[in-house]
């Protein structure tokens, strides 16, 4: 758990502060922080959000533990990203029914597609620290703390099924373990793939113009979830299964927005670390990014040339690949934010204050110490580097998997193996590369790193505790841990290499783009989709305003991985379509958000409802989404 704070200059009331800044838990979401959002235009009461049995909570959902997504019709129609539904799609792909090359359709239901992806709804949260934080649960071991939570856990689990026997429980921490909250959910897991556009839109751009705008991806994907026919709740796949009936859905808008329009996202984000200490920082830096740049780059080059060479080898790696190259560009991003802000340098200059605040009160004085951080870090750092090389390397690619293609595992094992010897500390080199002792020695390297973490997260627990104290008399919001949260900003543009930005991408641009695909790979398009995009009139899709087919926005909320396929609401909590990306200058926003660079990119609804009806054809979706 190393987290770090939400600015480096502590965080301003929320009367002066940036409407984008925080991701807000609902279940106590600040009156000051709901008086601002007001402030910004929404329309919608807090019961209308959270408390209410249709509250618009009620419609999103954690995708598969790993994304969002957003329920858009009383007949359990679910929209995410592309990018989110891109295990599914793949796993039902074949070289004679390519779906992730040539999309999908679902006419009707008897056509949607079976998939092992399952949803959660956020039922209700409640704050349970004074069931577990004592000075006798500090001093307890990692493990033992670890049992007790569990058995808590299981505790209000078995209370919860009292009242539904499909409620589920999870405890999480949240301020560095300063606070635990317990999250009951209900899960569906029955829920099937009905629409994908082709990979060639879906994922348009492709790692180009991944964190990168201007943008044109339609990056989004179609899923409905299944209930029991008898109940309307969860049940394991069968055919007797009807569509889930909602107990809120959102309406997806036509209406569209502009520069200033209220934008709120719910979602899962998935992990920050703005608490974390500039030595953490520092460490992220220089071993867990650094090692995850110099591992990645030759495994996606030998992915790249294999996947050219063989369609069936493509369809087997695609996953893997996008996988990779998402967090080996994000990581090369994020430390080139780190240097361009100067954010260790500005992180110590913090410390220092929350140092003078400790020592000007007493409050954590002869606990909280700042030096012994320091010198933990540095002591684990071979440890660390050992840990993130071997992740990298040898856990899951040193080993010759003969169930895929053997060529291509053999090349990715010799390089990857090579690169860990060249690495790591000669006390972290197993025997022999055998299964066997590379197990051996991740258990040995596991061991350090924990031992280090213990220490290291008591000391960053102690330092968000002095932080929260020193800003006691303002709104405070938690690192992410994917759990439910809302955050809330306008559309907008930014300055982008000292010219505005523009805050929507438009028909136009996406057809100047795949006019260059003889040279650009990720720019292809089949002709028909060429053809569709160059269309001189969009109908009901285009803006009312600009009367142009608006294909992908931007908006200053704040938001991390786990967001992505989240609804972005208007005002009166309309959809106006989905998050799926943040530029190249918000790539430190999981340890400190820019908001002056800062954006998160946003596929228009009008776009996707375009392609499912102009590509697809799919009106019987359209007229369940738009009824």
């Amino acid at each position: 758990m190393k987290r770090i704070f939400l600015a480096i200059t502590a965080l301003l009331a929320v009367a002066g502060a940036k409407a984008d800044e925080g991701m807000w838990t609902l279940y106590n979401l600040p009156q000051a922080v709901y008086d601002q959002m007001k402030l910004e235009g929404i329309t919608m009461s807090y019961d209308d959000l959270y408390k209410s049995e249709n509250a618009l909570k009620n419609a999103v959902v954690d995708f598969c533990d790993y994304c969002s997504g957003v329920v858009v019709s009383d007949e359990g129609l679910l929209f995410t990203n592309h990018h989110c539904g891109f295990e599914h799609i793949n796993k039902a792909s074949t070289v004679e029914h390519d779906y992730m090359r040539d999309g999908f359709v679902a006419k009707n239901r008897k056509q949607e597609i079976k998939t092992d992806a399952f949803v959660k709804f956020m039922i209700s949260q409640q704050d349970v620290t004074n069931k577990i934080v004592s000075p006798a649960f500090n001093a307890m071991s990692t493990k033992d703390k670890n049992e007790f939570v569990e058995n808590l856990r299981k505790q209000l689990q078995d209370e919860a099924k009292k009242i539904d026997p499909s409620y589920t429980v999870d405890i999480d921490p949240f301020y560095e373990g300063n606070q635990w909250v317990a999250t009951t959910y209900l899960q569906f897991n029955d829920v099937r793939l009905v629409f994908t556009a082709p990979k060639s839109m879906g994922k348009f751009g492709g790692e180009t113009d991944n964190w990168m705008w201007p943008r044109q991806t339609c990056d989004f994907s179609v899923f409905r979830i299944y209930a029991d026919p008898k109940t309307n709740g969860p049940a394991e796949y069968s055919e007797s299964n009807v569509p889930y009936k909602p107990k809120r859905y959102s309406k997806v808008s036509l209406e569209g927005y502009k520069p200033g329009s209220f934008a709120m996202i719910m979602g899962y984000p998935g992990s920050t670390n703005r608490y974390i200490s500039s030595f953490g920082i520092q460490q992220r830096r220089d071993i867990m990014n650094a090692a995850m740049i110099d591992c990645r780059k030759p495994y996606l080059d030998i992915l790249r040339e294999k996947m050219a060479s063989d369609q069936a080898l493509r369809i087997m790696y695609e996953e893997d690949f996008a996988h990779a190259a998402n967090y080996y560009k994000n990581s090369i991003g994020m430390n080139k934010c780190i240097d361009s802000i100067g954010l260790i340098a500005q992180k110590q200059k913090y410390e220092a204050e929350v140092q003078q605040f400790v020592s000007r009160t007493g409050y954590l004085r002869g606990k909280l110490d700042l030096e012994l951080l320091k010198n933990l870090y540095e002591q684990e750092n071979k440890a660390y580097k050992a840990y993130w090389y071997y992740r990298e390397c040898l856990r899951s690619n040193a080993i010759v998997d003969s169930t895929r293609d053997v060529a291509t595992e053999t090349a990715i094992s010799e390089t990857m193996i090579q690169k860990y010897k060249d690495n790591v500390d000669e006390k972290y080199l197993p025997k022999s590369y055998t299964e066997k002792d590379m197990r051996a020695m991740y258990a040995e390297i596991r061991e350090d790193v924990l031992d280090y973490q213990r220490r290291i997260g008591e000391q960053e627990q102690l330092l968000t505790a002095a932080i929260l104290r020193m800003e006691e008399d303002k709104p405070q919001y938690s690192d992410a841990n994917f759990t439910l949260r809302l955050t809330y900003g306008q559309v907008g543009e930014y300055m982008l290499a000292g010219q505005p930005s523009g805050y929507y991408t438009d028909a136009e641009s996406i057809v100047a783009k795949m006019k260059m695909g003889d040279r650009v790979d990720d720019y292809k398009v089949e002709p028909e989709l060429l053809k569709l995009m160059s269309q001189k009139s969009f109908g009901k899709y285009a803006d009312k305003q600009t009367k142009k087919m608006q294909l992908c926005f931007l908006t200053n909320n704040d938001i991390t991985g786990g967001n992505s396929g989240s609804p972005v609401f208007g005002d009166k909590g309309q959809l106006l379509g989905l998050a799926f990306d943040g530029n190249w200058d918000s790539l430190a926003n999981d340890i400190y958000f820019d908001a002056t660079l800062g954006r998160t990119i946003c596929v228009d609804s009008r776009y996707m409802l375009y392609l499912i009806d102009k590509w697809g054809g799919a009106k019987n979706l359209i007229k369940e989404i738009t009824k």
